[in-house]
């Protein structure tokens, strides 16, 4: 009756706990049924070939379990099949997916085109080979910096550090100094002594510019042509027939073709070259 706490026992062999009236706990011939909280100030164990607790929203959402699935720990999303995050016996983490493959210590899969998101003052990702990452110099750092030319707190000699900052650009430094650096638009600046090519080919569309003189550059204004200009104004060309054509303030214009040298339009300081 109501507000009556009591055990009723079956004969079936089912019982039935009641606490004020309302029944809280309930064996049956596969299990017992536990209504309210559970609270308990020991261990709970679970023992099966592939024990899971099972997490029922009553709101018709998504409902989850965790389990031990042969020796790999998982949370399940029972409503759509789907393993969310995995740990296996080794250590490797695998989220949204089941199979953490090659051995990788985590792998994410998803289907968004942002699958990791750190968030913080100078957020970063190290990388280290060695476990210890006290004082050795052979890390990579991926971050943001707060500030234009901020870099990883820490970083010894040696370090790689490819970061952006709060203009947009992305570094990459060894150390704290500056050695590459990419525009929001994608221009790409490159600091340091040389940059060499031990092998290939360097590939470019128009021009190559002198530093800080934007107007003394090579070009190839077309296929097949090469040209040389000088405070922003064409110096020499040579065109895909093999001439080669000079302008400037005491010739003009100029041609030399073939084995012949001809010159137009002014004294070149040699009497006049025909």
């Amino acid at each position: 009756k109501a507000g009556a706490n009591g055990v009723i026992t079956r004969y079936e062999g089912a019982s039935e706990l009641y606490y004020n009236g309302n029944k809280k706990f309930e064996t049956t011939n596969t299990g017992s049924t536990v209504t309210g909280s559970l609270l308990t100030t020991g261990n709970i164990s679970i023992n099966n070939v592939a024990p899971k607790i099972f997490l029922t929203d009553s709101d018709s959402n998504s409902d989850f379990s965790i389990r031990n699935m042969h020796g790999v720990f998982g949370i399940h999303d029972q409503t759509n099949s789907a393993d969310r995050l995995v740990i296996t016996s080794g250590g490797l983490i695998g989220i949204g997916t089941a199979t953490v493959r090659n051995s990788r210590a985590m792998q994410l899969t998803g289907e968004s085109n942002s699958l990791f998101l750190i968030t913080g003052h100078a957020p970063s990702i190290c990388l280290n080979r060695d476990p210890d990452d006290s004082s050795d110099s052979d890390r990579s750092f991926f971050g943001v910096s707060s500030v234009s030319n901020g870099f990883a707190n820490g970083t010894a000699a040696g370090d790689t550090i490819i970061r952006g900052n709060s203009s947009g650009k992305i570094h990459l430094a060894t150390s704290t100094s500056i050695r590459m650096s990419i525009a929001s638009g994608g221009d790409t600046t490159f600091y340091g002594s040389n940059v060499s090519l031990t092998t290939g080919t360097l590939y470019m569309p128009d021009s190559l510019v002198h530093y800080g003189d934007n107007d003394t550059k090579i070009r190839f204004p077309a296929n097949d042509q090469v040209s040389i200009e000088t405070a922003g104004s064409e110096r020499l060309r040579i065109d895909s027939s093999g001439n080669v054509i000079i302008a400037n303030k005491l010739t003009n214009s100029s041609s030399i073709t073939s084995h012949n040298t001809n010159f137009y339009g002014g004294d070149v300081n040699t009497g006049g070259v025909r």
